[in-house]
């Protein structure tokens, strides 16, 4: 096979990004050579605003806008949306938004923007691909884990810098098997946040916590939880 150009290497990825609104199909793209395979890696070690979500995780990947866009828009002709780069967005709107997360409720937001997230769908199939994983675990600044499954592992495990932060939000009371994943972050800067889903007693799991970490909160927790296993009688 010729050797391929590296600008029309990236155009074609880009195409198949867009036109899809998510890695799909990017595995075929990979297997076509070492080129393909090398140009994916290195623009996976350029995203941005890595988000762990469900079985899937969003990233930012370089040379696209992500614009938000809202389906009620009357203002918003469909027909010039399609091929654009809002369109990358709109492919990923049905996954993410009946999963957004605003990491402080209680607070007032600037902007409506910081309930959304933007960016490419990678599915959890790539992570099996190691390189893949290592690469995106290198962008990585801010650890926010809104879903876990076992296929985030080595990810997580890959993760071996100091973070700024790291959210967690347990929706399958897997905590303990999250802390044994993030064993090789050295330091959190600002902290780590754990906001629990349901009521269980979290004490077993919270023992596997060795985060190094100055500061830890701990949200929606019963405490007696914590110290007698179970609720306190009214």
């Amino acid at each position: 096979m010729p050797k391929l150009s590296s600008d029309i290497l990236r155009e074609v990825f880009y195409e198949i990004v867009k036109g899809n609104g998510s890695f799909k199909n990017v595995d075929k793209f990979m297997m076509i050579g070492r080129e393909p395979f090398e140009l994916v890696l290195d623009i996976c070690r350029e995203a941005q605003n890595v988000v762990f979500l469900k079985d899937k995780i969003v990233a930012k990947l370089p040379n696209i806008d992500y614009i938000r866009y809202d389906s009620d828009d009357n203002d918003t002709d469909e027909s010039d949306s399609i091929g654009n780069d809002s369109e990358l967005y709109n492919g990923t709107l049905s996954d993410i938004d009946n999963y957004h997360y605003n990491s402080d409720s209680d607070s007032d937001s600037d902007s409506d923007d910081e309930d959304y997230i933007f960016g490419t769908v990678i599915p959890h199939k790539f992570f099996f691909i190691k390189p893949i994983s290592v690469a995106l675990a290198s962008v990585i600044t801010s650890l926010n884990l809104k879903s876990f499954i076992p296929a985030f592992i080595p990810m997580l495990k890959a993760i071996n810098k100091e973070l700024k932060e790291v959210n967690i939000q347990d929706v399958d009371k897997q905590l303990s098997v999250i802390f044994e994943a993030c064993v090789n972050i050295p330091n959190v800067v600002d902290g780590v946040t754990i906001q629990l889903c349901s009521n269980y007693n979290f004490s077993k799991q919270i023992k596997a916590f060795a985060i190094p970490s100055r500061k830890l909160t701990i949200k929606n927790a019963y405490f007696n939880y914590f110290y007698h296993g179970k609720k306190f009688e009214k």
